[in-house]
């Protein structure tokens, strides 16, 4: 007879207080593998083992030290990249600004939805694959891939933001201006500079950066009120 075991999922809980469900797995020795640590789903994705990690909730984590419920749980990761410059006050005083780098990327299914192609700015990410180990390799992948190896020396901020929704990871990566930015390509329409107030201001009112939208991943992963703050460290 297979033994049944029981484990917790913590939902968002309605006002009034916390409540959680139950449901009932089949014991691991039972998933058709004779490793015990065989997964018990398969969605092109590492999901949980037999020993089942919480879903961690959205919210600032430190980079280096990301608990390991977020790597098994992750589908996608990608790099925000800031480069910090000076500038000349008017006064003759220097001026520090931290410039980031966005990418207008086409919306997928723009042309299904609302019959024409749409962009939006991003970062630059994407989905896990099979060779990743960890999201700090898709993250860098991703950066490289899209901005054709140019900004493959960035350096990883010690912050890094985790969607629960998405299961998105953003990392804040510092590069050096370039001599020439990176050619469009088949993901990227356009490369963009901005100031960091700038994109604090579209996060808070909801208004598009030169006419185009931020996409999803950004502002949900940044439009917390306390994620925004995290720009002001870089």
């Amino acid at each position: 007879m297979t033994m049944k075991k029981s484990y917790f999922i913590r939902f968002p809980h309605p006002p009034g207080g916390a409540w959680s469900r139950s449901r009932t797995l089949p014991d691991s020795s039972s998933n058709g593998s004779s490793n015990p640590e065989a997964p018990l789903f398969n969605k092109g994705v590492k999901e949980a083992s037999a020993q089942q990690l919480p879903m961690p909730p959205s919210g600032i984590y430190h980079s280096l030290d990301l608990p390991e419920s977020i790597k098994t749980f992750y589908r996608a990761a990608g790099v925000l990249c800031y480069a910090r410059r000076t500038l000349w006050g008017c006064t003759g005083e220097v001026v520090p600004v931290t410039a980031l780098l966005l990418g207008q990327q086409e919306v997928n299914g723009a042309t299904e939805k609302w019959g024409g192609r749409r962009f939006c700015w991003a970062d630059f990410g994407g989905k896990r694959e099979a060779r990743d180990v960890s999201p700090e390799a898709t993250a860098k992948r991703e950066l490289s891939e899209e901005t054709s190896n140019v900004f493959d020396g960035a350096q990883l901020h010690r912050l890094c933001v985790w969607n629960r929704t998405s299961k998105y990871v953003m990392y804040f990566g510092e590069v050096t201006l370039p001599a020439a930015m990176p050619p469009p390509n088949d993901e990227i329409k356009e490369f963009r500079w901005l100031e960091r107030a700038q994109l604090v201001h579209s996060l808070r009112t909801g208004k598009s950066l030169f006419g185009v939208d931020l996409n999803y991943r950004v502002r949900a992963a940044l439009t917390p009120h306390r994620h925004i703050e995290i720009l002001r460290t870089l």
